[in-house]
């Protein structure tokens, strides 16, 4: 099984408690969407960027939400190999949901 907090520190080192905990939620939460079971074994799922992607359309009506789950995603990727085409999306979502920001 995947340790989310310790990918998650290892790729932002900076990272609060409380923010380890809300991503964490966050990609159990879209895993258990995608898969129906909230731990995962590996990151191969996030791959499939278009299937994230719908789902989080799907059941997050706030671009705001979709942007947090983004941001789940993107740090839990950082520093990964394989996964650059996959962030790159997710990256360029997210940011074009910060434009949207008040």
């Amino acid at each position: 099984m995947v340790n989310i907090e310790e990918y998650l520190r290892q790729n932002k080192p900076e990272i609060s408690d409380s923010t380890v905990s809300t991503y964490t939620v966050n990609l159990e939460k879209l895993h258990d969407r995608l898969h129906g079971t909230r731990s995962f074994e590996d990151l191969e799922w996030l791959k499939d960027s278009a299937a994230v992607l719908e789902s989080l359309q799907k059941h997050c009506v706030s671009y705001l939400t979709q942007r947090n789950y983004l941001n789940a995603v993107i740090v839990l990727l950082l520093k990964r190999e394989g996964y650059q085409t996959a962030l790159h999306t997710y990256q360029s979502l997210r940011d074009r949901f910060m434009v949207l920001s008040p």
